[in-house]
């Protein structure tokens, strides 16, 4: 079965755009093993870095040099190749049907598409969930201090069940609080768009000082207002972190600030 079909173009398109969900990138992960499928991202991503760093103008140059040196013989219907050789057009013609289409595609998407990012882009080109790396190394010790429901929590955080997770992490808040598992709850909301509490249980962390989790939680928050597009308030705290050099997230913030331009 060939690769070349809309849909695995669509799902390149996506991917070079920065724009693949979490299905969609697990679903590219997994056609990425195929080689065909390897070969064709390959070089879809060429040309779309070679549409970056050179543009339209001189893509359109390169082009029309790469037909010239393909040219075809009515009275052959060969081409040569990059050694010399004459081979047929047909081994390549499909070949140069898809890149042109490629070039075109991608060269209506930056036209047509608005200058700066909209925040479901934002969103989906910066948003991380924290790692979670101190209850990954004990959960395989038999002698782990910690509960079967902390780690039962932070198991569907890094399986990726956020529904699940912010559930288990809601119960064990009820229980006791805990900073640690607050903060943690609140990044599984935001990955079920549950912005607004997500913010409030991230407005309570930021705003005690002197804690492990009070800067991660204004840069969390910041993309939070940006998913319940509350843009001056999140540009607001995204300039505030951009400035602070001990800040965790600062270049984060710095690469978002950029993005939005």
């Amino acid at each position: 079965m060939s690769v070349y079909t809309p849909e695995n173009l669509a799902l390149i398109e996506r991917k070079l755009l920065g724009q693949l969900t979490g299905e969609e990138a697990r679903t590219f992960e997994q056609k990425l093993k195929d080689s065909e499928f390897q070969a064709l991202y390959k070089a879809e991503q060429d040309l779309f870095q070679a549409f970056q760093s050179a543009g339209r103008a001189q893509l359109k140059a390169d082009l029309q040099a790469l037909d010239a040196q393909t040219f075809v013989s009515r009275s052959t219907n060969q081409v040569p190749d990059a050694s010399g050789k004459v081979r047929p057009m047909f081994q390549k013609y499909a070949a140069w049907a898809v890149a042109a289409a490629v070039v075109l595609l991608l060269g209506l998407v930056y036209v047509l598409r608005p200058q700066s990012m909209s925040n479901e882009e934002l969103l989906a080109a910066h948003f991380e969930p924290y790692p979670n790396e101190q209850y990954r190394i004990q959960r395989g010790a038999e002698d782990s201090t910690v509960s079967k429901s902390v780690l039962e929590a932070f198991y569907y955080y890094d399986s990726g069940d956020y529904e699940v997770a912010a559930e288990k992490f809601n119960f064990l808040n009820q229980k006791a609080g805990d900073q640690e598992i607050e903060f943690f709850e609140a990044i599984s909301l935001m990955k079920i768009n549950r912005w607004q509490e997500a913010i409030e249980i991230l407005t309570s962390i930021s705003e005690q000082s002197g804690s492990k989790y009070q800067k991660p939680a204004d840069w969390y928050k910041a993309l939070s207002l940006i998913g319940l597009n509350r843009t001056e308030d999140a540009n607001t705290l995204i300039q505030v972190i951009s400035t602070d050099n001990t800040h965790p997230f600062q270049q984060q913030a710095k690469a978002l600030l950029e993005a939005r331009k």
